[in-house]
């Protein structure tokens, strides 16, 4: 008979994929201790509680917003136990420190408009004695506002431009309605996968597993196996899954903190209590380990029920990750010298040999069914070694090693660009320019450079620009600047590469490089075509020319310019201008 672990059962309580998901509920953590097992300091925390406490500056209010789930009631919880541990944590909890009266609201949108309005009323007294921490959804706190301007004499638009605009810093917004000022956090606008890689961190940590040691199951249990491989592969098993999330929010899209706990649960359990889990060996509890639950399958059977109900496993389905894209990869992952999960843990050798190890023939199966179970083998392997691999200690393994990762990842950039955000030094803007001014100007002047042929030192931007038709080999130039004068490529405060202009012309103009883009411009530099811009890129890119237009053109200039593309795709000049002569005006063509 099996151990039932109640920090297991815990888990399952947050993945939501069936109707025990009380965990995934702030005013359920409040209540329960395992919660501590997976709690995190959030940064903010120490912040808005210096913030109505005045610790750092005057005493002022604060709004907390974001989408559901993103935590914003667990911050303001760890809000409130900062200040008195014992107090509960109810739809209005006040607390008093200091001299100072807290009051935290929470949920906006399940207070009667009576009852907001009355808040209000609150809020607009000011009092110097009383704090407000708001916590609640941005549609709610626009409706509260918004639905008061009339009464108290202000501009609705203002208002809401104002609201807006604070909900849309990434940092600290500020908002002032009559006398009353608030600080602004938008956990939306955030990057939270630094933080939800630490409540990873904790749920694999948590000594609540030391409770499974004295379970009869525990050799052969799948749930503690993933929490074993991944305590003692911590590293490089978590920076790669954090490269996933990454390389997801990159293109565009981004989990809450519910929905990391939830996938995190899920990959670890696979939604399977003590009981299910002990029962399975052999290649069944193969198929239960982290690297193919991350994925929402066993690794035989795709799932599309439950877990796929979990929007990162939708998320990481609509990625591709596990399209094999090299022939470079397929050796890599052939050649039993490699043997990459060997030499990581001792004990996934065995899960080495039995993954790379050709299925066994079943009595009446097709060929074709076989070479699917084989293919699929493959890809499990190949998940494993995203994960846990490790190469050789050599140059030429760790390249290939390096390559393999990049195309798992599908991004050529994105492990070198997270890079640069943690360690500047490491940043080289000089490297970037050539390929990423190639591309602009290619994208200005709608011309194709054929490769191996230089772009030039300096940037036009044509009338052709990206014009649909055939080859254009003489374009009007509307505007030019040397690059290596006018730009330089420079990292921001948030270790983001960007474009920025330089001189008294071109002072201020700046282009965010983002993760999609420098991929981008990586393919293109290699001659691949395949990966190409969003439209929401593309429209940044235009927004940029336009102000270089704006910045360049010479309204009193008479000279016309003409770029003439070689036939070996080299760019030249050709001016046009109307010159006084004795004989009158004449056409000089430079």
């Amino acid at each position: 008979m099996s151990y039932q672990n109640p920090f297991v059962s815990y888990l399952n309580s947050l993945q939501g994929t069936d109707a025990n998901n009380l965990g995934a509920l702030a005013e359920f953590q409040a209540r329960n201790p395992l919660f501590e097992e997976i709690r995190v300091d959030h940064e903010l925390t120490p912040v808005i509680r210096d913030t109505l406490l005045g610790n750092d500056r005057e005493p002022g209010n604060v709004i907390l917003t974001g989408h559901a789930g993103d935590g914003k009631s667990t911050l303001a919880l760890a809000v409130i136990r900062s200040l008195d541990p014992d107090l509960p944590f109810e739809r209005k909890t006040e607390v008093r420190c200091n001299g100072v009266r807290i009051v935290v609201v929470k949920d906006l949108s399940e207070w009667s408009e009576p009852e907001r309005d009355a808040l209000l009323d609150e809020w607009l007294r000011a009092d110097p004695s009383v704090r407000y921490l708001v916590v609640s959804n941005t549609g709610a706190l626009l409706s509260a506002f918004c639905d008061r301007c009339e009464k108290a004499g202000k501009d609705r638009v203002s208002v809401e431009n104002e609201l807006l605009a604070a909900f849309d810093s990434e940092r600290e917004g500020s908002f002032g309605f009559g006398p009353a000022r608030f600080a602004v956090h938008n956990l939306a606008r955030r990057n939270n996968i630094g933080l939800a890689m630490k409540v990873l961190g904790k749920m694999v940590s948590s000594s609540k597993w030391e409770d499974c040691r004295s379970c009869p199951n525990a050799r052969t249990c799948p749930v503690f196996a993933n929490r074993e491989i991944l305590r003692r592969n911590a590293d490089p098993a978590f920076r790669r899954i954090s490269w996933l999330y990454e390389r997801v929010h990159a293109y565009g899209s981004r989990l809450t903190m519910r929905q990391f706990g939830a996938h995190f649960a899920y990959f670890l359990t696979g939604g399977l209590d003590c009981r299910a889990a002990g029962t399975l060996t052999g290649t069944a509890a193969d198929g239960i380990r982290f690297f193919n639950l991350f994925w929402g399958d066993d690794g035989e059977k795709d799932s599309k029920g439950a877990a796929h109900q979990l929007r990162a496993v939708a998320l990481m389905s609509e990625q591709g990750f596990n399209a094999i894209r090299s022939p470079q990869e397929n050796r890599l992952l052939r050649d039993s010298a490699e043997a990459p999960l060997a030499r990581t843990d001792a004990e996934l050798e065995g899960l080495e040999a039995r993954l790379r190890a050709p299925v066994a023939n079943r009595p009446g199966e097709k060929p074709e069914e076989k070479e699917a179970r084989e293919a699929k083998r493959r890809r499990n392997y190949r998940r494993a070694v995203y994960f846990l691999g490790t190469p050789r200690d050599e140059k030429e393994p760790k390249r290939a090693f390096d390559r393999f990762l990049d195309g798992f990842l599908q991004s050529p950039t994105l492990r070198e660009a997270l890079a640069w955000r943690d360690d500047r030094t490491r940043f080289n803007g000089t490297r970037l320019a050539a390929p990423l001014f190639r591309v602009l100007q290619e994208e200005f002047s709608g011309v194709r450079i054929p490769e191996g042929s230089s772009a030039g030192d300096t940037l036009y931007i044509t009338l052709g620009g990206r014009m649909p038709g055939g080859r254009r080999s003489v374009q009007p130039v509307l505007a030019s600047c040397e690059i290596r004068r006018s730009f330089s490529i420079e990292l921001c405060a948030d270790g983001a590469p960007a474009i920025r202009g330089r001189g008294r012309l071109l002072d201020g103009v700046e282009l965010r490089l983002s993760i999609p883009f420098l991929d981008y411009v990586h393919d293109r530099g290699n001659g691949e075509l395949g990966r190409g811009l969003t439209a929401a890129y593309r429209n940044r890119i235009e927004a940029f020319k336009a102000v270089l237009l704006e910045k360049l053109s010479d309204s009193d200039n008479n000279e016309l310019v003409l770029l003439r593309r070689g036939a070996d795709g080299s760019l030249t000049e050709l001016g046009v201008r109307i010159r006084d002569d004795r004989d009158g005006k004449k056409l000089e063509v430079l």
